[in-house]
């Protein structure tokens, strides 16, 4: 199999797609391990540097697992919640100044009763737990405390969430309470650093516990959100054959997007797939792509193409949006053709990218 040559559309984009291929997979995974009461590692790729997070769910909180906690992060512990459960709970914020990448702390609490001084293991995992109970109130708690709860922030389906905002996705969609336990993990070689990206790896290795990181997340949020609807479908005749033409709506943001499938496609058939930006309108991108489509160089095989319009976002976000965007409506896209099985099977060899043959 062989790429077409030329300028490539999106290529960083291209090869980050190509890496996160499994990130509904590894989502899914640490689902099943928050729901069964175990750890995850949580990596965030953020400006000023990779951070990762030890995190369990609020409402399984043991001795143990927060012992774990303590013994392999910097021991600030700390518990995310909706903002709904901190005004139920009376945790106002630490400071009132809003600031947007940065924690939104709350005041530190204890439980108010069944706790020694609050700082042990035992103590903080009876703190965490009743946070995360849903029948709680204000007063079962003092402050100040040993346990740092951080409010997260509504996010929409684009927003780039804080940790906070992720563990809170993430414990939501696992149909768990969203309070979530967390601390940075620090490094393997060296405990007076954080963890670097290679440690946080080997860390979740060597406890055999899943490893995601926030984009996995967000594209998972997106998939169960985003809602893509055919609008159009249009068999083409060319030169290397009869291709079936899809045209699809995504919802939120009313996004065109165009499929081209090998017409009569067997379900079992080894697909390869191109993924490209669409840039001009489904109309006239069609012509301009059955153009191309002639002019390819030796026979297609069975084929799916992939055009995408793109979101705008802000120049420092793009490819971070674009990204998002594009494993979502790909995932959708592969749902609605059957494809899902096959294209997984094929992996990532059978994965390519063609230029951006649509109108600039």
């Amino acid at each position: 199999m062989s790429t077409s040559s030329g300028q490539y559309a999106n290529e960083g984009l291209f090869g980050e797609f190509m890496r996160s291929m499994c990130s509904l997979d590894r989502v899914r995974r640490a689902h099943a391990a928050l729901a069964a009461g175990e750890s995850i590692v949580l990596v965030d790729d953020n400006p000023a540097g990779t951070e990762g997070h030890l995190v369990h769910a609020a409402q399984f909180a043991t001795a143990g697992s927060m012992a774990k906690t303590i013994q392999h992060t910097s021991g600030f512990v700390c518990v995310a919640l909706d903002g709904e459960t901190c005004d139920r709970l009376d945790l106002p914020r630490m400071w009132n100044e809003k600031r947007s990448h940065t924690p939104d702390y709350t005041v530190t609490v204890d439980a108010a009763a069944g706790t020694g001084t609050g700082i042990s293991a035992a103590d903080r995992a009876h703190t965490a737990a009743l946070l995360a109970h849903p029948e709680s109130r204000g007063i079962d708690f003092t402050r100040p405390g040993h346990l740092v709860p951080i409010r997260a922030r509504d996010t929409g389906e684009l927003d780039s969430p804080g940790v906070a905002e992720a563990v809170v996705d993430l414990l939501r969609s696992a149909g768990l309470r969203p309070a979530g336990v967390l601390g940075t993990l620090i490094g393997l070689g060296d405990p007076t650093r954080t963890a670097s990206r290679s440690e946080l790896a080997e860390f979740a290795r060597i406890h055999r516990i899943p490893l995601v990181d926030i984009t996995d997340i967000r594209v998972s949020r997106m998939h169960i959100d985003y809602r893509l609807e055919r609008t159009a479908h249009r068999r083409i005749h060319t030169e290397k054959g009869d291709f079936d033409t899809i045209g699809y709506t995504g919802r939120p943001g009313d996004h065109e997007h165009l499929a081209i499938v090998t017409a009569d496609l067997a379900p079992a058939a080894a697909v390869d797939i191109h993924v490209a930006s669409l840039r001009s309108h489904t109309a006239t991108a069609l012509f301009d792509i059955h153009d191309n489509l002639s002019n390819l160089d030796g026979a297609v095989g069975d084929t799916l193409f992939v055009y995408l319009e793109q979101p705008a976002a802000a120049p420092d976000r793009q490819n971070e949006v674009d990204a998002v965007i594009t494993r979502t409506v790909v995932a959708h896209i592969l749902d609605d053709l059957d494809l899902t099985s096959t294209a997984g099977a094929a992996g990532h060899d059978a994965m390519t990218e063609v230029r951006d043959w649509t109108s600039a």
